[in-house]
């Protein structure tokens, strides 16, 4: 999968160096081309946390234990960020 998703773009960076350093125009991916092959490869990092979830069995219960303790982390979090403000 990570392949798939990111071979495009670095094939598009590669054909870009080549083109300007060579000068030759034709090889240059269109700027649709680029962000369609950029945005490839943030949909495949996006997409990251739930492939591990799914073939990842200790990824899992660590997803799932974090899931679980969100509500506590995030009062921890917000304690601290704002508990000097009301100093």
């Amino acid at each position: 999968m990570f392949l798939l998703c990111w071979i495009p773009f670095f094939t598009c960076n590669i054909l870009t160096a080549v083109a300007l350093k060579t000068g030759r125009d034709a090889l240059m991916p269109t700027m649709t081309l680029f962000l369609l092959t950029t945005w490839l490869g943030y949909v495949n990092s996006a997409m990251n946390p739930v492939i591990y979830t799914l073939f990842n069995h200790e990824f899992r219960k660590a997803f799932k234990k974090l899931v679980r303790n969100f509500k506590a982390i995030l009062r921890i979090l917000l304690f601290n960020l704002f508990s000097p403000l009301l100093q």
